[in-house]
């Protein structure tokens, strides 16, 4: 891989784990910071370039040296990410690149194996290019706050977690976990010897209006960015 393409890989890697601490904080402070939402962003948007100068990188191998330099000047090379095979060809065709469907067939089936319309595994490709440029072009996009509970029982048997919000306890009759008597009226143990009872709250961060959790997106475009291009270079490369 291209030494200055690894190099923002690194520098995403980075970002993503003053991410983790920043979320990590938040669940002491008890509120979304404006610095995980910028992180958040820059995250996302360094990814969508790294896409984008892959693509010019091609560009300028395959094609820049068949076209003129008004040509060359006029075109803005992207990484294509559409919905569909029609704005998949109209978005190849304004980066003058419609001519490697029968030159470089390999390359052109490759990109467009990568387009979200092509698998649902895909998605994530979609995402990225949508919180990508809202948050280059529109400003950064809210988020929100779930804080969630978690107890866990370890006793000699193993450990049992649940959510206490879903999940109620000796309504109907008496109830042991991991050897320790659970008490209907506070959800919690009774005290044994040997079971040790742990209560965690973690919090989350979705983008408004969405399901789509911000830092597990951040670590799936990553990951998946980064196996994206290896195998574009491994294809172009040759």
């Amino acid at each position: 891989m291209d030494e200055l393409i690894e190099s923002q890989f690194q520098r995403a890697e980075e970002l993503l784990n003053e991410l983790e601490d920043e979320y990590g904080s938040a669940l002491n402070k008890q509120e979304v910071t404006t610095r995980a939402l910028n992180l958040t962003h820059e995250i996302l948007m360094k990814l969508r370039s790294i896409l984008d100068q892959v693509m010019h990188q091609y560009f300028e191998k395959a094609i820049a040296p068949n076209l003129t330099t008004i040509e060359k000047e006029r075109v803005k090379i992207y990484f294509p990410i559409v919905g569909s095979e029609e704005s998949f060809r109209l978005r190849m065709g304004r980066n003058k690149m419609l001519r490697i469907e029968t030159d470089d067939p390999k390359t052109y089936d490759f990109i467009k194996s990568c387009q979200p319309f092509a698998h649902k595994g895909n998605g994530w490709l979609e995402s990225l290019n949508k919180y990508a440029v809202e948050g280059k072009h529109i400003g950064l996009v809210p988020q929100k706050k779930q804080t969630h509970e978690k107890i866990t029982i370890i006793g000699p048997g193993g450990r049992v977690s649940w959510d206490p919000k879903c999940v109620e306890f000796g309504k109907g009759g008496t109830v042991t976990i991991g050897g320790a008597l659970i008490d209907p009226q506070t959800q919690r143990i009774v005290p044994t010897p040997n079971v040790e009872e742990v209560i965690e709250s973690w919090v989350s961060f979705t983008f408004e209006g969405t399901e789509i959790n911000a830092l597990k997106l951040c670590r799936e475009c990553l990951d998946n960015s980064r196996d994206l291009v290896k195998r574009f270079a491994d294809l172009t490369n040759h």
